[in-house]
């Protein structure tokens, strides 16, 4: 009874996950519908009975020669299943585990364009077709092997911006260009010649308008002119900033921004209000080192006040070590000696006119 007992319970488990997961990313569709193409969900347990068939295989094929031929193994015969969801598949491939950076970033590199190109409305992209849609596989593959082929294409008219020559035909090719992830990538690397960089910029601030990428441009400005020192311009772009649907997906940046700059204004509450707010926010919708960057300005500045307490700053500690902002595996007290460095070190940067505030003896006291 006690095996039937715990069966049942797990049943009764997987049961409400489904219709908890159903109800988030297909609202409309019953519980009840078969058809892959509406109810996404059984394309997820699709993808995931072809992972766990595929590790039983490996197990079984490979028994007695270790887990280095076992890996081979799985992730050969999952590229030749399913070759088109090989950069879907990235984070569970064996050979990424050896670059774990190079792999986070590339996922997050293949979100981010992704999401910058969302439109309202937009439906799930689908990546196993349902059973005999011959049709639905083409349209899959087709998108995939295509959008392969533009991420090299970008990458190599990228290189060839870096070393060109004639700059004001690059100029002027860049004020036709209309690929906001290539502009971006152009204005933010420092290997492309300045005039390329500035015509890039110049040309993502005209057509990002109302795109993600809009919101990266405007963080990558607030930041920029807070650490010079910029006070009136940094509350010109807050305000500018404000007016891009804030109560959508930039409402953490911005909040992140605005924290940073009462910091700098000796506004402390205010900015452990803000800050607070958008680790919330990032409960939500968030990736990448959003809130772990926003946890490590909190605990710095709660450290400010008190020395660290697993019940109160425990939360913030995990969150800066989940969320990759470290990159050891740290213990507590190291992610406290860095809080407190970051904040007193890099981010608490005082406004001209401002006095600055001096770090107590208490918190010198911590790093020791």
């Amino acid at each position: 009874m006690k095996t039937i007992r715990q069966m049942l319970l797990f049943a009764r488990a997987m049961q409400d996950g489904y219709l908890r997961l159903l109800k988030l990313l297909c609202p409309d569709v019953q519980p009840t519908c078969a058809d892959p193409r509406e109810n996404r969900i059984l394309e997820l347990t699709h993808i995931f009975k072809l992972v766990y068939n595929l590790t039983l295989e490996a197990h079984r094929n490979t028994a007695g020669e270790g887990i280095w031929a076992q890996d081979q193994h799985f992730e050969a015969k999952l590229k030749a299943c399913v070759p088109w969801m090989v950069s879907a598949l990235a984070t569970i491939l064996p050979s990424n585990f050896r670059y774990p950076d190079a792999t986070r970033a590339g996922i997050c590199e293949r979100l981010s364009r992704r999401f910058s190109e969302i439109q309202d409305g937009d439906r799930l992209q689908a990546y196993i077709p349902g059973s005999g849609d011959r049709d639905a596989f083409r349209k899959i593959f087709e998108r995939e092997n295509q959008s392969l082929k533009n991420v090299v294409a970008e990458f190599q008219d990228h290189q060839w911006h870096c070393e060109r020559l004639d700059r004001q035909a690059a100029v002027e090719e860049i004020e036709r260009e209309t690929r906001l992830w290539f502009l971006n990538n152009l204005a933010q690397d420092a290997n492309v010649p300045d005039v390329i960089r500035a015509a890039s910029t110049n040309r993502l601030a005209a057509i990002a308008k109302g795109t993600a990428l809009e919101g990266v441009w405007f963080r990558d400005a607030l930041e920029a002119t807070r650490q010079k020192g910029d006070k009136a311009r940094v509350d010109k772009l807050l305000s500018e900033t404000k007016e891009l649907d804030p109560s959508d997906r930039w409402l953490p940046v911005w909040l992140h921004q605005k924290a940073r700059h009462h910091i700098n204004l000796n506004e402390w509450n205010q900015a452990k209000t803000c800050l607070k707010e958008a680790i919330e926010l990032t409960r939500i919708q968030s990736f990448g080192p959003t809130r772990g960057l926003l946890s490590l300005d909190l605990l710095g500045l709660e450290l400010t006040k008190s020395a660290y307490n697993q019940r109160n700053h425990g939360g913030l500690v995990r969150d800066v070590i989940m969320f990759g902002v470290v990159d050891v595996p740290p213990t507590d007290k190291w992610v406290v000696v860095t809080a407190e460095t970051h904040f007193w070190e890099e981010l608490y940067q005082p406004y001209a006119g401002t006095t600055r505030r001096k770090r107590a003896r208490n918190q010198r006291s911590q790093r020791r």
